[in-house]
This record gives C-alpha cells, structure tokens and sequence, in this order.
C-alpha cells in the first residue's frame, strides 16, 4: 500500500517537503515497480527501512536512492524496481533480503509561495504509482528506455556508492 503526506510541516516536518510512505511484502520472484514524479521538488531521497524503522545498509547496497543516483526516464519521471535479488536494473531499490520491508519517499525544496494569510505553502505536486510485478515480467513493463546494468557494472556502482560514502 501506499499513503502520502501533502504537507509534512502538520507533523512538525519542513513545510517545503511531501511524503510518500509505502509497505511491500515480496516473494523471491516479485519486485515492486515504482514510478514517481517529482513533481517542481529540487531534491527527492526514496529509503527502504525494516519494520523498527531502522534504515539498513545503504553505504555498499542499494536501499535507498535519491534523484542523482538514478536515470530518470525520458518524461522526467523516475522508476525504480524493489526486489529481493537483483534485476539487472539500474535503478534498483535492494530490499536487504527482507521479504516484508516498507520505504518513505520525500520530496523536498518544493516550490513556494506565500497566501493572502502571509503564510508560505508548498506547491508542486509530485506523484507515484506502483505495482508489484513477477520478476520475469520486469522488461515488459519497464519504460523502453530502462537502463539495465550487467554483474560487472552492478559491482561498478556499489563501488562509486561506497566512495562516495566515505567522502560523507
């Protein structure tokens, strides 16, 4: 299932970003395919958790992903692929070997403005939709223009996650 927020700042949150929160429950031959739009946000970070909230190895695997680890698709929408094992997909959200495993999607530095009670609201309104698919249907519902990434080049990008990482 999915839920969104379309002001955070109601729960003490920054005003300026949304929320999209999101509960999966895969088989081993499963994956859950999400496509969101930014929708105007200047910054978007998508991150999986366990049950207890707690983030888990995001520094050397994949578990979360935010708007320049990704390829965006040729709309400007980006679509990322959850799922136990590795599709071969670039954009892939690596579920830690968790079955059952929910993600929280924020979109921040929305466009602003002030209203007539001098008040700032956030505009822009970002999106997602998703659906959970069998793994061996994965190409045909993709985008045509889903980079696919082979064992190597998987290796290739865990490596520069991690580097990147260190700098932090």
């Amino acid at each position: 299932w999915l839920t969104s927020d379309s002001d955070s700042s109601q729960y003490g949150g920054m005003q300026t970003q949304k929320l999209l929160r999101g509960k999966l429950d895969l088989a081993d031959d499963e994956a859950y395919v999400l496509t969101l739009d930014p929708g105007g946000s200047d910054y978007w970070v998508l991150t999986l958790y366990d049950w207890w909230a707690m983030s888990g190895n995001f520094w050397s695997r994949t578990s979360s992903l935010n708007d320049t680890q990704t390829l965006a698709n040729d709309d400007g929408t980006h679509t990322v692929v959850f799922s136990i094992q590795d599709p071969g997909v670039h954009n892939w959200v690596d579920t830690l070997d968790l079955h059952k495993t929910v993600f929280l999607q924020r979109w921040q530095l929305m466009p602003t403005g002030v209203g007539e009670d001098g008040r700032l609201w956030a505009g822009g309104e970002p999106s997602a939709s998703g659906r959970v698919v069998k793994l061996s249907e994965l190409r045909d519902v993709l985008p045509a223009e889903t980079r696919w990434v082979t064992p190597a080049e998987r290796i290739q990008q865990l490596e520069q996650r991690y580097e990147s990482f260190q700098r932090r």
